[in-house]
């Protein structure tokens, strides 16, 4: 299911990628555009159905900070509604670019193929995806949204710096600390054979 929600969200995004800023007279952080506001309608259904209710329910397995990786993504998707970041919050969708190659590995690990090389490949392309889209663009698109923020501060609600703050710091946290585990994982189902011990006659 995250899978069909993933790609779902994420073709009409790189579709729309090339939108100018001519398509957003007062600027990318006040200005509705249709097409964005429809990925952002269906998101909205994807974060409050789906992912929040569902880290909710798995707490225990998945940890509070799906949860709160649930909650910054509603939250943004819900206030992009005024407008507010209407181009922004479609950028951000992104992040879950990483998200079927994750799914590919729990599959793996079910079908019994851990270590396989097929899961080697895979962890690869999935650390890989996910260190550009949520590392590398999603810093660098956190750091052009506040640039444009700030440009037009005295229009915006100090609520929305506070919520808007506040989700930017948690989402880019937990993408920094699920990296980490994303790393020490595939260093455990691969470790160098320097470090397998050799059999002994």
């Amino acid at each position: 299911m995250s899978i069909t929600l993933a790609i779902s969200k994420d073709i009409p995004v790189f579709q729309r990628l090339h939108t100018h800023k001519l398509a957003y007279p007062r600027g990318l952080i006040l200005s509705f555009n249709y097409d964005i506001h429809w990925i952002h309608r269906h998101s909205y259904g994807c974060y409050l159905v789906f992912l929040v209710m569902r880290a909710i329910r798995y707490i225990k397995y998945q940890g509070i900070g799906m949860v709160f990786h649930g909650i910054a993504g509603f939250v943004v998707i819900f206030f992009s509604y005024r407008p507010f970041i209407n181009y922004y919050g479609s950028i951000f969708l992104l992040y879950e670019a990483s998200t079927p190659f994750l799914n590919f590995n729990w599959f793996m690990d079910k079908l019994g193929w851990t270590g396989s090389k097929l899961q080697l490949v895979n962890g690869i392309i999935l650390i890989s995806t996910f260190f550009i889209a949520r590392i590398v663009v999603g810093f660098y698109m956190s750091y052009l949204l506040w640039i444009d923020i700030y440009a037009v501060k005295e229009l915006i609600p100090l609520r929305y710096w506070i919520v808007y703050g506040t989700a930017n710091v948690v989402t880019s946290f937990l993408n920094v600390y699920w990296f980490g585990l994303m790393l020490r994982s595939l260093r455990k189902r691969f470790p160098s054979k320097s470090k397998v011990p050799h059999k002994t006659t």
